[in-house]
C-alpha cells in the first residue's frame, strides 16, 4: 500500500496493484461504438469527470489569451471543450477514429441523434462560479463552442508527427485527456504516444492532461478496451522529462468506477522548456 497525497486535501490510501488481472483479450477498434461509449460514461457528470472538469476549468486559468487550443483524442466526446472555450481563439480536436468525430460534426450542426451534453455544460459553468445557469446561459455556452471549433481532424499519435511537420511545436496549449493511456495496453507505447503528442507543443506553452490509474483495461458496452496501467510515478516522470517547467500532478480516488475497470484518475499539467 501507498500514502499518496491529493493537491488540496488529505492524504488518502491507496492500492499499488492494478484492479484486474493482465489476462484481458481486447476488442480491436473496428469494434469500438461511440454510442456505447457515451451511453456508458456520459449520461450524467460522473466522480472522474466532476475532478476532471473543474481541474480544467482551473487550470484554463493560466492559459495565454487569445490562442488557439488543440484538444488530441478527443473521442466522440466535447465535455472537455466547454471549459476551455472561453480562452480559446479557435479549438481544433482531433480523433484516431473518423466515426468519433462524426459524432462531434453532429452536435456542431445540431443535426439529430446527438448527444445531449447539456449536463456537463451546466457543471463547466457551476465550476465558473454560476450557481443555477439558466437556459439562456447555457446556450450562449454551446453558441460559443459551436463558434471556436474551426477545425476538425483525424490524428494518429502513433505517428512523429501527428498533424504534419508544419504543426510540429505550433500550439501555446494542448489537452489530451484519456487518449494515450486508453490507445494502448503497452506503457512504453503510451510514452511514444505522449512524445509526439507534445512535440505539437511550443517552447513555453502549456500541456495538459488526464489518465486513467493502474488501470489494465476498461469496459464499454460489453467489450473491454486497453489501458497502460499509468501510475502518479510514471506521469510524473514523462511531464519531467518531456516538458520540465511547472510540472502538477494530482491522484483522484473514484473508486465508484470499478466495475468500468479503474478506481482512480490521475491531473496532470507541465510547461515546455523554452
Amino acid at each position: 500500500m501507498a500514502i499518496t497525497k491529493q493537491a488540496h486535501s488529505s492524504p488518502v490510501l491507496t492500492s499499488d496493484a492494478p484492479i484486474v488481472p493482465d489476462t484481458t483479450i481486447f476488442s480491436s477498434w473496428d469494434e469500438w461504438s461511440p454510442r456505447d461509449y457515451l451511453a456508458d460514461y456520459y449520461r450524467v457528470v460522473e466522480p472522474d469527470e466532476i475532478a476532471t472538469i473543474r481541474f480544467l476549468v482551473e487550470t484554463a486559468k493560466r492559459f495565454p489569451r487569445p490562442g488557439p487550443i488543440l484538444v488530441f483524442g478527443t473521442g466522440p466526446t466535447l465535455h472537455h471543450v466547454f471549459p476551455l472555450a472561453p480562452a480559446a481563439s479557435e479549438l481544433h480536436l482531433t480523433d484516431y477514429l473518423p466515426r468519433n468525430l462524426d459524432q462531434i460534426r453532429a452536435w456542431v450542426g445540431r443535426r439529430q441523434p446527438c448527444h445531449d451534453w447539456r449536463p456537463f455544460v451546466r457543471y463547466s459553468l457551476q465550476c465558473e462560479g454560476v450557481d443555477e445557469p439558466t437556459e439562456t446561459v447555457l446556450g450562449r455556452r454551446e453558441a460559443l463552442v459551436r463558434d471556436r471549433i474551426t477545425t476538425l481532424v483525424t490524428a494518429d499519435a502513433g505517428h512523429p508527427d501527428p498533424l504534419g511537420p508544419e504543426h510540429r511545436a505550433s500550439y501555446p496549449v494542448v489537452v489530451s485527456c484519456y487518449c494515450a493511456d486508453s490507445a494502448t495496453a503497452d506503457k512504453r507505447v503510451w510514452r511514444d504516444y505522449m512524445t509526439n503528442i507534445v512535440s505539437l507543443l511550443r517552447p513555453g506553452g502549456l500541456f495538459v492532461t488526464a489518465t486513467l490509474r493502474r488501470a489494465l483495461r476498461y469496459k464499454v458496452g460489453s467489450r473491454y478496451f486497453p489501458s497502460a496501467n499509468i501510475d502518479e510515478h510514471d506521469l510524473r516522470e514523462f511531464l519531467d522529462h518531456a516538458l520540465g517547467e511547472d510540472v502538477m500532478v494530482d491522484v483522484r480516488i473514484v473508486s465508484e468506477h470499478e466495475a468500468l475497470g479503474y478506481t482512480g484518475i490521475l491531473l496532470g499539467s507541465a510547461v515546455k522548456r523554452r
